[in-house]
């Protein structure tokens, strides 16, 4: 119902049992014995007002089936019925109906997709369309066009449309895009091209950076310009019916598990046999059935003969029929989780988007069970028994004695909250904590299922653990709900003593800074940790045991944190993208950072202007900001505000773009600096040309970028907010200065290497001493503190994300790209990865099959993290990589030959110091006792803070000082560089060390936990 269908019609008469607690959230211990459809019709009709819920009760007609687009049977029936549903829905008139069967047993779940003889798709894998830059194109009987990048990224076959491209046509001089039929015209690999601007058929070339197209001798010469973007091309697929597909199954290929190779065919068999038993017998096998299970492995057997004729029989393995039938009548909630999203994304392929499976699905667990039914797996009357019949009484317990962490309480916290009410986690003698800062926002309601619309503006922790006791009121005593962000500010809630005493983590986040944040803390205090992410159809999962795999760290993408080129995002934007990150880093700049160092400074002018002298670089530039805004405090008014954001809008719109195109005008050329050679236009692919913009107040692109920045700056100093009005009022009476050449321009294009020396010329540092002279003689207590603006992307009605989205179009107005909408520019600046209901709801339940398998003890070899795509059905599950280990040899951060101590070491050792009292030369004659003998060379903190450096006993200068510094308490020279100890009842400093030993040689060694209490 989230994903916005007409109407969904739901059918099940059947009794609803205790057990059935264990696996559908919205049934309660009051509707045991009624029908579970009609116990749950109402929950399903809250959860979106826009889509209408019904219930069908009795029995189920052809005519019942023909009025759908789609029929989903989610639980066993018997297999003729199966037959003649999937016959009616197929050749169902005008247009076939999609005929959906999804179904669990114990630890296996099978999906059956039937979308009829001929079911065309629009887009297959749902990725947005590549754009590429031109940089040139040919004239010859296939044009060749050379992008401006590294790889095109294009396959034989794919479909471009080209837009924007200057010349090549006789009839117009700039050929850019228009809406006529002429300009969409399709052109083949082997045909004439007439009109640049159309859709082409690529080949590609060995070079990355070209590709061919059609005939574009009969063009006139390329003059400049040009995008592409790709062009997505209709596929069709043909299904056959589940008779038919029933001895001669095609299995979806998407599916990868190395060690499980053959399985598929091996629980196709067990499955049909299932529904065999069921048509023969009017029941599934009873729980734990020797008999039974004998008796489907005949089953099983004959059929796998009878398609021997059709060459589609296996070697069939007995113990796979086996475990199917001892538990065809269980439930595992974090299958039914990951059945459940696969089939509901399913659902939405018969709109004609992404792929539909073809046509057998066959997954399965079998290293959840043990090799023989416990002895303790009897039902016991109880929410729980699918979990009490699959892994006994015992591992239940020790699941409701757990103590979890659960970080964020969005869409995939929503997911895990289900399960950790449904699987009791928690509920007795243990703890589950659930925090998120966040509030529930109108747009949540379509995928973070616990929510409503009474729920928005209300916290989601809160509110999302309130859901979950509803599903399972003992979790009542053990849940706890905090607004906390997890963060090192939060070190005195989340502290030491919190962290030791978990049993795992669950990461339910949405940004990398989050990620390794919590891994970090998982790693200091040697907790596993259960990750997941999802983008659109995509997700994966990522396990991190202590001492047996990487931590989240060591294997993050890093594509997540690099940034876009400077010289890019300064003066060469060429996407939205590079804009709205532009616009992100202005936002910091003006509205964060300088109120920062603001209050650094008055907190501590000294130690401020010091520290500065550390970060020669960045010296000039703080300085001039801490005075400006020293000036603004002085007198601070809503005119000034809006002052200074004029001033803001005039120079990054109009100044600098100025600045720009005077040193290179339209017709600039480059030249090599050496020979002087000519290596040609300088404005071509990713350098567009830009305009300059005139400040109009009745420009609602300019005067919304001095309503939304004004309004965030007298944030910062404490003023009250003023209307659209008010501040049209006082801009209408500003006065543009006059633009004047400024002199130089700054490219950025090249990246300074980081050892180059800074050099600062007189003037500048004349100015610097004026600056600090000026800053020390103020009187500081007549000044008052400010209020940083940390940008803040779900809150409406701070002007945050307003004023990054008119920074973003005013840019892109600046360089000819069209502006992004406030949306778009909420997402990409607030870090946002998108989520769907389906793709969380499938990787949790990986993630949670994996959590059992910890709680149970499996074997490490038997743990797999999961990488899937909905969209396209890939669902490939790897066994766990191996930690990372420091080995002695050519160390890749220094290039240096080093040693490691102990051989092998991983992020997740330390070693350990115990003795809180002692000076640093006690420190480092302490480590060399207790840890092979290495003699430490330097320490610092974890923060980055040089407390030794041997090579300083070298130096006369520096000798007497590192002397003295010997002699002082490890914890002093701590607090003296860091600051106090935060929090108070922090149990342990972390140092890092670079170590030598008796040879001489380089050592590297695991942090060092210094132990304070």
């Amino acid at each position: 119902t989230l994903a916005g269908p007409h109407s969904v019609t739901l059918h099940d008469d059947e009794k609803t049992e205790i057990a059935d607690l264990g696996a559908n959230f919205y049934l309660h211990e009051s509707d045991l014995g009624k029908p579970r459809g009609a116990a749950v019709l109402s929950s399903l009709q809250q959860l979106n007002p826009n889509c209408s819920v019904k219930l069908h009760s009795g029995k189920i007609s052809d005519d019942d089936l023909r009025r759908f687009h789609v029929v989903t049977v989610c639980d066993y029936y018997p297999l003729d019925d199966l037959i003649h549903w999937n016959e009616v829905c197929r050749t169902n008139t005008p247009s076939p109906t999609v005929f959906l069967f999804a179904a669990i047993s114990g630890a296996t779940g099978s999906v059956f997709a039937d979308f009829g003889d001929s079911h065309s798709v629009s887009d297959a894998d749902g990725v947005p369309p590549r754009t590429i830059i031109i940089d040139a194109i040919s004239n010859e009987k296939n044009g060749v066009i050379h992008i401006d990048g590294d790889r095109h990224l294009l396959n034989d076959g794919d479909l471009l449309r080209i837009e924007e491209v200057r010349g090549m046509s006789p009839e117009t001089e700039n050929n850019s895009a228009a809406d006529d039929d002429e300009v969409r015209t399709f052109v083949r690999h082997d045909e004439v091209i007439a009109n640049i601007n159309c859709v082409v058929e690529i080949k590609t070339l060995k070079n990355p950076r070209k590709f061919t197209i059609g005939d574009t001798s009969q063009l006139g010469k390329y003059t400049g310009g040009g995008l592409g973007t790709q062009v997505k091309k209709p596929e069709v697929f043909k299904h056959k019916s589940l008779k038919d597909q029933l001895h001669n199954p095609a299995f979806c290929s998407g599916y990868c598990d190395f060690t499980k190779f053959g399985r598929d065919h091996q629980v196709h068999f067990a499955q049909i046999a299932l529904l065999s038993f069921l048509q023969q017998h009017g029941h599934l096998p009873r729980l734990h059935s020797v008999e039974d299970a004998d008796v489907l492995v005949k089953i099983a057997e004959a059929m796998n003969e009878n398609t021997k004729a059709a060459g589609a029989s296996v070697d069939l393995e007995a113990d796979v029929v086996r475990k199917v039938s001892l538990y065809a009548r269980t439930e595992l909630l974090p299958i039914s989780a990951l059945l459940g999203g696969i089939v509901a994304q399913e659902i939405t392929k018969q709109a004609g988007k992404y792929t539909p499976i073809s046509q057998f699905l066959h997954l399965d667990w079998f290293e959840l069970l043990s090799d023989s039914v416990p002895s303790d797996a009897a039902p016991l009357n109880s929410r729980y028994d699918h979990l009490v019949s699959v892994f006994g009484k015992s591992i239940v317990d020790k699941l409701q004695k757990q103590k979890v962490f659960m970080v964020g309480s969005g869409a995939l916290g929503c997911e895990y909250l289900k399960a950790i009410a449904l699987l009791g986690l928690g509920t007795q003698g243990g703890e589950v904590h659930v925090t998120d800062d966040d509030r529930i926002e109108l747009s949540n309601l379509n995928r973070q299922f616990l929510f409503r619309h009474k729920h928005v503006g209300k916290p989601k922790s809160i509110c999302a653990s309130q859901a979950a006791v509803e599903m399972n009121p003992a979790l009542g005593k053990s849940l706890k709900a905090h607004e906390i962000r997890v963060e090192p500010k939060t070190e005195d809630v989340f502290d030491d003593k919190f962290w030791d005493g978990l049993d795992f983590v669950l990461n339910a986040l949405d940004n990398m800074i989050a990620r390794k944040y919590v891994d970090s803390k998982c790693v200091l205090h040697c907790k596993p940790l259960f990750e997941s992410g999802t983008l659109g159809t995509q997700a994966n999962s990522v396990i991190c045991l202590p001492h047996k795999t990487p931590c989240y760290s060591e294997g993050a993408v890093a594509g997540e944190t690099q940034g876009i080129a400077q010289c890019t995002l300064r003066n060469f934007p060429s996407d939205i993208v590079h804009c709205i990150e532009w616009s992100r880093e202005k936002f910091n700049d003006f509205f964060l950072s300088g109120a920062e160092y603001t209050n650094q400074f008055l907190e501590n002018p000294e130690e401020f202007l010091e520290k500065l002298k550390q970060a020669p670089v960045q010296q000039l530039e703080t300085l001039r900001t801490v005075r400006q805004w020293i000036e603004w405090i002085a007198a601070p008014s809503f005119e000034a505000c809006c002052r200074a954001v004029f001033g803001e809008f005039l120079k990054s719109y109009r100044d600098q773009i100025k600045d720009l195109t005077h040193a290179f005008p339209a017709d600039a050329r480059v030249t090599d600096s050496l020979t002087g050679v000519d290596l040609g236009e300088f404005w071509h692919g990713h350098k567009r040309f830009p305009q300059a913009a005139e400040f109009d107040v009745n420009n609602e692109l300019h005067f919304d970028y001095i309503f939304h920045g004004a309004n965030i700056m007298a944030s910062v100093f404490g003023l009250p907010e003023k209307s659209r009005a008010d501040v049209k009022a006082i801009v209408s009476q500003f006065k543009p200065h006059q633009w004047v050449f400024s002199g130089a321009v700054k490219l950025d294009e090249k990246k300074k290497e980081e050892t180059e020396e800074v050099k600062v010329n007189e003037s500048e540092e004349e100015e610097q001493k004026k600056i600090t002279s000026f800053l020390r003689s103020l009187d500081i207590s007549k000044y008052k503190r400010l209020n940083p603006a940390d940008f803040e992307k779900d809150n409406d009605h701070n002007h945050h994300v307003d004023f990054v989205t008119q920074a973003t179009n005013n840019r892109a107005w600046n360089y000819h790209i069209k502006p992004a909408t406030r949306q778009k520019c909420r997402m990409v600046s607030g870090r946002i990865i998108p989520a769907l209901a389906t793709t969380t709801a499938t990787i949790t339940g990986f993630v949670l099959i994996e959590l059992l398998k910890y709680v149970k003890g499996t074997k490490l070899e038997d743990f797999r993290a999961a990488t899937i795509n909905l969209g396209t059905n890939i669902y490939c599950c790897e066994q766990l990589p191996d930690p990372l280990r420091k080995k002695s040899g050519l160390d890749a951060a220094t290039y240096m030959q080093v040693k490691a101590y102990p051989e092998g070491f991983t992020c997740w050792d330390f070693v350990d110091i115990h003795k809180p009292d002692l000076t640093l030369q006690e420190f480092i004659d302490e480590f060399a006792a207790i840890h092979h003998g290495c003699r430490i060379e330097m320490l610092s903190t974890r923060e980055g803070k040089l407390l030794y450096n041997g090579l300083d006993l070298l130096y006369p200068d520096k000798k007497a000082a590192l002397q003295q510094r010997l002699k002082t308490k490890l914890l002093t020279l701590y607090q003296e560089s860091v600051g106090p100890i935060f929090p108070a009842n922090r149990e342990f400093l972390l140092f890092e060390a670079t170590t030598e030993d008796d040879d001489g040689d380089t050592g590297i060694v695991p942090s060092i936990k210094f132990h304070v209490k």
